[in-house]
């Protein structure tokens, strides 16, 4: 997989990238850009119309995404898209919802290996209904991304389904907006920020999202991983790579694994090894779980826990 930190750029250099995202996706290569805008703009959804959604077209810095939904006010974001081969998924149906909470894991996780509880706002109590008007941000539906104990919406999806691919982009709000969205856009919501470290944030995506996709794919974790964030490395190792009662696929039970956590924390902060850690990925499959132990499986992952210290 290739993924890019990328430098601030203007509309039009971002959603040509992204669109040479999807066609590498198409042709079986995944990859992903983090990235900014060079100052404030807006994108477009592709089947919206400038003239029916923004107030000014003619004085808005505007673009079209290759993705559908509603409008969203950058340059005060990081943007992350994701293209994916629609046969990395292993999902055998193509109705767009099904495919979107597959393709959005890898970002949910990311956003909780980089800090923030991300979850998908089905089965919570934050949804609010689809935007009325042409703010992505003034509504949050079903399968949106939110604060797991605020609700603020922290990040505005949208998705792009050819043949054989996927392209995800996002849009994560790090400060007040330049304009606010009713500025711009008709019926524009008023936007807070994520609550981030915001240098850090373009960093602290990408190394996410590297470590997601090498569990994923190579079950390999590249480097030890910030104390900070080592709560949510583990519960991501034990996700993507251990996951004994098969739920990884399901992005709205990220913290199934939640309760293993403090225990493994605690036996590699005390130093324990490889076989140390196995034994207590067997204890729980077998004890907690009533399955049947799995010695390699349960080595395999003790050794990616122990690399992350």
């Amino acid at each position: 997989m290739k993924l890019f930190l990328d430098p601030s750029a203007d509309g039009y250099t971002n959603m040509a990238k992204d669109a040479d995202l999807l066609a590498f996706a198409e042709g079986g290569e995944p990859g992903a850009r983090v990235y900014g805008w060079d100052g404030l703009w807006v994108s477009l959804g592709r089947f919206q119309k400038p003239e029916e959604d923004l107030l000014s077209p003619t004085t808005t810095p505007w673009v079209s995404r290759p993705t559908g939904g509603q409008a969203v006010v950058h340059g005060h974001d990081v943007t992350v898209s994701l293209a994916l081969p629609l046969a990395m998924l292993r999902h055998g149906t193509r109705a767009v919802k099904d495919i979107y909470r597959v393709a959005a894991g890898p970002l949910i996780m990311a956003l909780a290996a980089a800090g923030l509880p991300a979850v998908l706002a089905e089965g919570t109590r934050h949804v609010s209904g689809r935007p009325s008007g042409a703010d992505c941000f003034a509504g949050t539906s079903p399968n949106d991304i939110v604060h797991r104990e605020t609700g603020q919406k922290v990040c505005g999806c949208a998705l792009r389904l050819t043949k054989s691919a996927v392209l995800l982009q996002a849009s994560i709000p790090r400060w007040a907006p330049q304009l606010e969205p009713g500025a711009l856009l008709r019926e524009g919501k008023r936007q807070s920020p994520t609550e981030w470290n915001h240098e850090a944030l373009p960093n602290a995506l990408s190394a996410a999202l590297r470590n997601v996709f090498r569990c994923r794919i190579g079950s390999v974790l590249p480097h030890p991983c910030p104390s900070r964030h080592r709560k949510a490395a583990i519960r991501l190792v034990l996700w993507n790579d251990w996951d004994p009662v098969g739920v990884n696929d399901m992005p709205e039970n990220w913290d199934e694994y939640e309760d293993y956590v403090p225990p493994i924390l605690q036996c590699l902060a005390a130093g324990g090894d490889v076989e140390q850690i196995a034994r207590l990925l067997k204890h729980f499959r077998t004890d907690y779980m009533a399955l049947r132990p799995t010695a390699d499986h349960e080595r395999g992952t003790a050794s990616l826990l122990v690399a992350l210290r």
